[in-house]
């Protein structure tokens, strides 16, 4: 949401070539360390800098003349900076003046109008089981993925719903249904509603064919010479991330016993919901609320459906499906605390996690509540070393192969030292399976991880888990000489043991050959 920067419509538009834009971020990438640039190609299902005109042009795809030509120079520019380039869609059907998604043939199944109250979401749709909808996406793909390859290395796509990829109870969709998977008795919506068996086997089967959509881009891509593509999927709508599955007020901490006297106080009494409880992170843990939480319909109220609007994830069904993900959303530390809950996201081409900032946005006002700045965004982050902790947490606990960003205005870092140094680490680790060595650290508080690659040598992730620095870590490796993976430099060791000073949130990567 930080392209008003380049908006040519603007008298005044921040940069004077647009390009430029996206060349600075190509430079902070490499600053910071990153290897992978995304950018929304599709904004709520808005053509953004991309030429729909060789496959149907603004009744298909309507599209901005003057900046049409953008992404496929940003394309180039990055395989220039030796990025791989990840392109982002929010898809929702196409939306031309006579585009699919405009037809909204997705549809409700208790009302004709709409899935939720939000106006610019329900403006256009796609059925996801719906063979015109494949086609329509292919489309997208054609020209702004498989016409591309050759100028970067392309890594696949991402999609992610903004409530545009609902669950659809047309009669189409009901039709095929029946015939796949109710022996080809007819299904009604009124059934529906009567048969929580008969629902709650359409609900398992839309999902399957969720999976069987985005098994089909993938192998478009691949077909087309974009070699290994992936395709990732992000299934959270919202800015913030995933919501725990409940109306009820909660709070996470590690210190309830400092919060309860705070949140006794009146003022901090949520209605009739009584006061906010906080949890602890073993609670989180232990009742796997976050999983329930990834894996939850969105939460409805009144008489709108957003449970089918924002459909559960369904990790389970991808666990053996190669190259295609759902991601992992994180932030706080308790949306990383459970191995458990990371391990379900698993798929035999890795894990993905993907980082929702807490967008503020429309919050800069004076005591008489008068816009300061008028549409303003901003993300947060911790401070200091404390901005990697989320991140430090997941390759302890869960080992994800990617980490993704999903920022509300123009990405940028707070504390780039930091940054910088746990990226240059976890990218020198292979995006292999690891395995946590019990007892190779002194201090209980610092994971050891062991990455087999056979005749290439073993790697070795340590993270401190803990927000206080550590000094003098004995770590025991595996046999054989050991070297900084990041620098090369050989590490010197005593007894197969190596000292190592971490500070708070700190991964190190090792390899021994």
């Amino acid at each position: 949401m930080a392209d008003g920067v380049i908006d040519r419509k603007t008298d005044q538009p921040g940069m004077t070539n647009p390009l430029d834009w996206y060349r600075y971020k190509a430079e902070l990438m490499r600053f910071l360390g990153m290897n992978t640039f995304s950018k929304d190609l599709l904004e709520f299902g808005a053509c953004q800098h991309w030429d729909s005109t060789p496959l149907g042009g603004n009744d298909w795809v309507f599209h901005d003349a003057a900046t049409k030509h953008l992404w496929a120079e940003i394309v180039e520019l990055m395989g220039g900076y030796g990025l791989d380039v990840l392109p982002y869609y929010e898809y929702s059907g196409s939306k031309g003046y006579k585009g699919l998604g405009n037809q909204r043939r997705a549809r409700p199944l208790t009302r004709d109008d709409a899935y939720t109250h939000i106006g610019w979401v329900e403006s256009a749709n796609a059925d996801i089981t719906d063979p015109d909808t494949y086609e329509d996406f292919r489309k997208m793909l054609e020209l702004t993925v498989i016409r591309l390859r050759g100028k970067a290395p392309l890594a696949g796509v991402w999609l992610r719903t903004r409530g545009q990829m609902p669950v659809s109870f047309a009669d189409p969709t009901l039709a095929r249904f029946a015939a796949e998977a109710a022996g080809g008795r007819s299904v009604t919506r009124a059934a529906l509603q009567e048969d929580a068996e008969l629902y709650a086997q359409y609900l398992r089967w839309w999902g399957l064919k969720r999976r069987e959509f985005l098994v089909a881009m993938r192998d478009f891509l691949r077909a087309g010479g974009v070699q290994d593509a992936l395709v990732l999927y992000t299934g959270c709508p919202g800015e913030p991330g995933v919501p725990f599955a409940t109306w009820e007020p909660q709070m996470v901490t590690d210190r309830p016993d400092l919060w309860q006297p705070i949140l006794q106080q009146p003022e901090h009494k949520a209605g009739d919901r009584g006061p906010i409880v906080p949890l602890t992170l073993s609670q989180v843990v232990n009742g796997d609320l976050y999983y329930k939480a990834l894996t939850s319909p969105g939460l409805n109220w009144g008489k709108w459906e957003v449970h089918h609007s924002r459909p559960a994830d369904d990790p389970q069904h991808y666990q053996e499906t190669e190259g295609v993900l759902l991601t992992h959303a994180f932030n706080r530390n308790y949306t990383v605390a459970s191995p458990r809950t990371l391990d379900a996201f698993r798929t035999p081409s890795g894990l993905a996690i993907v980082r929702h900032y807490a967008l503020n946005e429309h919050m800069m006002f004076d005591k008489q509540d008068k816009e300061l700045l008028g549409y303003f965004v901003a993300d947060i982050e911790r401070a200091g070393p404390y901005c990697m902790m989320a991140e430090a947490l997941a390759v302890a606990r869960g080992d994800p192969t990617m980490i993704g960003y999903l920022i509300g205005g123009n990405f940028g870092r707070g504390f780039p030292t930091y940054v910088r140094d746990f990226n240059a680490n976890y990218l020198a680790l292979p995006a292999l399976p690891s395995e946590i060595v019990d007892g190779a650290a002194d201090d209980p508080e610092v994971v050891v991880r062991r990455i087999g690659a056979g005749e290439h040598g073993t790697w070795i992730a340590v993270v401190n888990t803990s927000l206080h620095e550590k000094r003098d870590v004995t770590v025991t490796l595996p046999a054989g000489s050991a070297t900084d993976a990041v620098t090369g430099q050989e590490v010197r060791t005593i007894d197969g043991k190596i000292r190592v000073h971490m500070i708070p949130c700190q991964l190190r990567a090792f390899r021994v050959r």
